[in-house]
């Protein structure tokens, strides 16, 4: 804590209560670094200015067709559904009901032959099953 006794003027007076004490403070850095630091801090704010303005953009243009997508995907799901529906489908609807139903699955690409390829998958009938399945 500090006491008002340890506040002299000039001459080694104390100064009284509720008076103003201006002395200038000295600086802190030299100018070369106050430069630097100065360079960095416009840059960044640069950078953050035009990363804002992107994000604000990109925004604004991918809103409506994520939009869109995510409906147009809805709504196919909607469609794919209506196979449960027991009742006779002819085989023109059915061919367009399996390239709707690989779509609306996510699943554009087969990649099960890559999938058992790659993990070295063999499928055996012979394979007992644990006591826990059982």
């Amino acid at each position: 804590m500090i006491e008002l006794n340890e506040f002299r003027d000039k001459n080694g007076l104390l100064i009284a209560e509720n008076q103003l004490i201006r002395k200038p403070i000295p600086t802190q850095l030299d100018d070369s670094t106050a430069a630097t630091i100065a360079v960095i801090g416009d840059s960044v704010g640069t950078s953050l200015g035009t990363q804002f303005s992107l994000n604000m953009v990109l925004s604004i243009l991918m809103n409506v067709p994520l939009n869109l997508l995510i409906s147009s995907i809805k709504s196919l799901q909607i469609i794919t559904h209506l196979l449960l529906i027991p009742f006779i489908v002819p085989a023109n609807a059915q061919i367009f009901f399996n390239y709707i139903t690989a779509i609306v699955a996510f699943d554009p690409v087969d990649i099960q032959d890559w999938v058992d390829d790659y993990f070295e998958l063999v499928q055996s009938d012979e394979a007992e099953l644990a006591s826990n399945f059982v």
